[in-house]
């Protein structure tokens, strides 16, 4: 993995952080969750080719958002999280 892409897991561990939710980097994906409540845990991870991509699935659910874009993908990962809240 080149440092360039551990800088991106971080840098959007961080932002999601920013948006109360719990990130934990693991190399090269990211486990998240929104603190305190019991939101479920979604693995975050990158996806390659010509448009990278963040991707997230939880049960039948699933999202994307292009890698490029740290503060958007957050922001969708955020409000994913959220509509797992029970």
């Amino acid at each position: 993995m080149a440092t360039g892409d551990i800088r991106d897991v971080y840098r959007l561990a961080a932002a999601l952080h920013a948006r109360n939710a719990v990130a934990v980097a693991t190399g090269k994906t990211i486990r998240a969750w929104i603190s305190g409540h019991d939101s479920r845990w979604i693995e975050v991870f990158r996806v390659l080719g010509k448009a990278p991509l963040w991707a997230w699935r939880f049960e039948d659910d699933c999202g994307s958002h292009p890698r490029a874009d740290t503060d958007g993908a957050a922001e969708a990962i955020a409000a994913f999280l959220r509509r797992t809240v029970p």
